[in-house]
């Protein structure tokens, strides 16, 4: 339970209107809810229908450009418990690629530490 505290405390703080409960009370109660949150993280090969929603809002890709479908980019916004799981897979992918050895030092993308510029000097 202490993972999903920390996976939670790490997650964003934004809200989104498919969340059932304002972050602020999620993270009030954060005691009495991570047995459950524990569970719904744990489980294994099923994500909710409902947790693959998404809040879609079209943004201009730049300032000044008139406001048509081609100069629109989506902005997708999860629900908190969606971009927990997403951190908390990210954070398991991350940890079985470093302790397997499986990261390329010559593709330093999302890794800490890593550049474009220390790949050049390896």
């Amino acid at each position: 339970m202490d993972e999903v505290i920390a996976i939670i405390n790490k997650t964003t703080k934004k809200w989104c209107p498919l969340d059932p409960l304002p972050i602020s009370i999620v993270l009030q109660c954060l005691d009495n809810l991570s047995p459950i949150i524990t569970t719904m993280l744990k489980q294994t090969g099923h994500f909710a229908d409902s947790s693959k929603e998404a809040v879609v809002t079209p943004l201009l890709k730049k300032c000044g450009l008139e406001f048509a479908y081609n100069n629109l980019r989506p902005k997708s916004n999860l629900s908190y418990l969606s971009k927990s799981v997403e951190t908390a897979v990210a954070d398991q992918l991350k940890a079985h690629l470093e302790n397997n050895n499986l990261s390329s030092d010559l593709k330093p993308s999302y890794r800490k530490y890593y550049s474009t510029e220390t790949a050049f000097n390896t």
